[in-house]
């Protein structure tokens, strides 16, 4: 098992006591673990009329990164110790038949939520503000009707066995990993957020950068810069959320110490966005490789320089002297 280090406390991992435990610990985190871009709706209750396949999430986000495409997604919390294939698969599949097949009863029950939860509605209008919907049923019907499903899995380790599952399936899931900690001074969660690429943008920024995102940033070391980006014409295991692969159009290389620039951008060749083995990762392949800028690190400033991969759009990078100025 892993430990981790923190103020000179050691905390060893230990295993969820079963998947409710990992569920509580997630909705209790939601706005750290999902991000401030999204609205979380603890809520499970079958799916589907009585003549249709029955799939039942364990709950929904309503996903408003892109604020003229708002995002519906299904969440299901699983422990790896589970029988993945006999499980996640058919779920999976189960959750896109009943979208597909039930978008009516999909729709009633989630204006039936949201009417009786005061704190969610709240929640839900303040986001519905900074968008072109003018009220919740119209906002609803357009993820429903007009929109692509997205599944979230919440798991406790992100195996092999798991992503090699995942790439079999022709729209790959978004994977959180949740892990737990404890010493004799308490417990503690490590996780990967969701949308980890936009953990470190403003709001303000990510006013400016929803709907408009084409391009990522990858910091890059001077041998496997040289070795896939200037040799092999590609770029890979780079982490990047499934439903964000779709606007990747650019990748620009911040090439680390001692140049701390970006000088180099490449676009992303069509449906050049692959599984990158079984990482749960992707590998980008690329063209039309060209030198930019240099777009410089800030001086004197701590924390710009990207520690890892990064969007923006391409228009910001063109236009950028500084490293800040792309974000």
């Amino acid at each position: 098992m892993a430990s981790i280090l923190v103020n000179s406390i050691s905390y060893r991992e230990i295993p969820f006591e079963n998947e409710a435990e990992l569920e509580r610990v997630t909705v209790e985190r939601a706005q750290d673990i999902f991000g401030s871009n999204i609205v979380y709706i603890d809520y499970k209750r079958r799916l589907g009329s009585s003549n249709t396949i029955s799939g039942i999430p364990d709950g929904f986000l309503i996903d408003f990164t892109n604020i003229n495409k708002p995002q519906l997604f299904y969440v299901e919390y699983e422990l790896e110790s589970h029988d993945l294939y006999d499980h996640i698969g058919p779920q999976i599949m189960k959750f896109y038949a009943s979208f597909d097949t039930d978008k009516r009863n999909l729709l009633r029950k989630l204006l039936e939520i949201i009417k009786n939860d005061d704190a969610l509605k709240i929640k839900l209008n303040t986001k519905l503000t900074s968008t072109a919907f003018e009220n919740m049923d119209s906002l609803l019907t357009h993820i429903i009707y007009d929109g692509k499903l997205g599944i979230v899995i919440v798991i406790d380790e992100q195996t092999e066995d798991l992503n090699a599952l995942l790439k079999r399936l022709s729209e790959i899931p978004e994977v959180i990993e949740v892990q737990k900690y404890q010493a004799d001074q308490g417990v503690i969660f490590r996780y990967i957020p969701f949308r980890e690429e936009q953990e470190d943008i403003t709001i303000q920024q990510k006013d400016t950068l929803r709907g408009e995102i084409d391009t990522i940033v990858s910091p890059a070391k001077a041998e496997g810069f040289k070795h896939a980006f200037i040799d092999n014409d590609a770029w890979w295991a780079i982490r990047i959320s499934s439903s964000m692969v779709p606007q990747i159009k650019h990748i620009a290389m911040y090439e680390k110490s001692p140049v701390s620039q970006v000088r180099w951008v490449a676009e992303v060749r069509p449906d050049g966005i692959k599984p990158y083995k079984n990482t749960g990762k992707y590998i980008l392949y690329l063209e039309n490789k060209r030198k930019i800028g240099p777009i410089k690190l800030d001086e004197g400033k701590l924390g710009v320089a990207p520690q890892s991969s990064r969007y923006t759009t391409y228009e910001k990078l063109i236009k950028a002297g500084k490293i800040s100025e792309l974000w």
